[in-house]
């Protein structure tokens, strides 16, 4: 399966006070850390964001047809821009995020449901691979008017990664996203 990445970078981080994705981890940009691990699994690399000034030279902007929708716009908008075979999503606010989670999300790939690890039972939407084959329901799902990302895997009974079953991975410190200040632990 041919996999193009997602990097959702179109929020208002509004908790954070200012853009996540110039935010740095270990002297990398947010945006640019994940950027490269998709880059590492993904023949190509777009940046859902409004924000005209996240523009990296390769790197394709959507911008999000249907602003203020939260993450879900993105997706959403991204399936509208370019005919992929299956997305690999991750959020730009998730900076310890290493290779090797990469690695097993795309080993345990189903290939027709969205596949997400999940931490105590909860799906994560925000780095998860979206196969063709969930596209349609993933529209009507918005067109319905729902925007909860969690609820849309929840609706489309995805394919469960248990973290607890990979202690080895540290996942719940991984898919820690970065939303406010405090969240900032290194």
């Amino acid at each position: 399966m041919e996999l193009s990445g997602l990097i959702l970078s179109g929020g208002k981080s509004s908790r954070m006070g200012q853009d996540k994705a110039g935010l740095s981890y270990r002297n990398q940009a947010f945006l640019e850390k994940a950027i490269q691990l998709a880059s590492q699994r993904c023949s190509r690399v777009f940046i859902s964001s409004s924000h005209e000034h996240h523009v990296v030279p390769g790197v394709t902007r959507i911008p999000d047809a249907y602003p203020s929708d939260g993450p879900l716009s993105g997706l959403v908008s991204a399936l509208e821009f370019y005919a992929a075979e299956a997305w690999l999503v991750l959020a730009v606010d998730l900076p310890l995020l290493r290779s090797d989670s990469l690695d097993l999300l795309l080993q345990l790939a189903h290939p027709e449901k969205v596949t997400a690890y999940s931490i105590a039972g909860l799906p994560d939407p925000l780095f998860a691979i979206y196969p063709k084959a969930s596209f349609a329901a993933i529209q009507a799902y918005y067109q319905a008017g729902k925007r909860k990302m969690r609820g849309l895997l929840m609706e489309l009974h995805y394919h469960e990664i248990k973290a607890e079953d990979y202690p080895a991975l540290s996942l719940p410190e991984q898919l820690h996203n970065v939303n406010r200040p405090d969240d900032i632990h290194w």
